[in-house]
């Protein structure tokens, strides 16, 4: 009974998250960083952009994308011992649980990089409205985490089927989050400023995110 418990609880874990869908896919051929320093805007003035800013640019979309590959692989490489029944439930939970630490770091590496903002109001601006995404991401990974330990601790198959269904719920709240992130940072790429657009096009981690 424990096996087969086991062996349905990873699959409903399995299924479940990647019933979610995955990330956009932001892979590019490698681009040379840029050298220029001023970029034309639409009425054909010169906009400058500082090697500063492109730097901040480019540390937040380089961020974003580790991430996003961070959550694609939430789920995957589950490794189940059927040798230890006893603790079946408790490998999956603890393996679940460390692949939503990764996540969480992420989250925070991502902070790090949005708050190391250069000293320009535009960019303050922008970063402002990235922050406000990226914190409902990092509350909502929080709740991803608390969902894995949910299901480390459970004791019963109506449990463990339960503590699969909260993580898989969480893990979409989470998804959501990322793409409501990733559309503000687009939306701030290509709508905001002359100083930001320019900060964005210039920087080549965000390269295939314009």
């Amino acid at each position: 009974m424990k096996h087969t418990t086991a062996i349905v609880t990873a699959a409903l874990l399995v299924a479940g998250l990647s019933g979610c869908g995955g990330t956009t896919d932001t892979e590019s051929e490698p681009t040379t960083a840029p050298t220029s320093q001023a970029t034309s805007t639409a009425d054909g003035s010169e906009a400058a952009v500082t090697t500063e800013a492109i730097d901040w640019a480019d540390g937040v979309c380089v961020a974003a994308d580790d991430l996003e590959q961070s959550l694609d692989e939430l789920g995957t490489s589950i490794d189940v011992d059927l040798a230890v029944a006893s603790d079946v439930v408790d490998q999956i939970g603890q393996q679940v649980r460390d692949q939503v630490d990764v996540v969480r770091d992420d989250v925070r590496a991502l902070a790090s990089a949005v708050s190391a903002v250069p000293s320009s109001p535009d960019l303050a601006a922008a970063a402002e409205q990235l922050e406000d995404d990226r914190a409902e991401l990092e509350e909502s990974v929080a709740g991803l985490r608390d969902a894995a330990s949910t299901l480390a601790d459970a004791q019963d198959p109506a449990a463990v089927v339960a503590g699969v269904g909260s993580v898989a719920a969480s893990f979409a709240e989470a998804r959501l989050a990322a793409e409501a992130f990733s559309g503000t940072l687009r939306s701030s790429a290509e709508e905001g400023s002359a100083t930001v657009r320019n900060a964005f096009e210039e920087a080549p981690g965000c390269a295939s995110r314009l």
